[in-house]
């Protein structure tokens, strides 16, 4: 119940901050949302999901294997969603 309250005031947080906005640029601020919404929030937590569904194989790793895995997971976000030509 209480985050049925907290999320309708952040409805109405967002529609006060968009009230004085024209249609077009009203349809860019939605634009930009759904961006963020699709490519960010959403992709990281696929990604968590997916590492967690691993994470008991990782349970016997020694200290220098975990750096190793810990380096492979850092760097797999710089290249998420995009081609490397190599």
């Amino acid at each position: 119940m209480i985050e049925l309250s907290v999320k309708s005031v952040y409805k109405k947080e967002l529609l006060k901050e968009v009230d004085d906005l024209s249609p077009a640029e009203m349809k860019k601020i939605i634009k930009i949302l759904h961006v963020v919404k699709e490519e960010i929030l959403i992709k990281k937590r696929v990604d968590k999901q997916e590492i967690l569904k691993y994470a008991g194989m990782l349970k016997g790793l020694g200290s220098e294997k975990e750096k190793v895995f810990d380096d492979v997971i850092s760097r797999r976000s710089l290249f998420m969603g995009r081609n490397v030509n190599l």
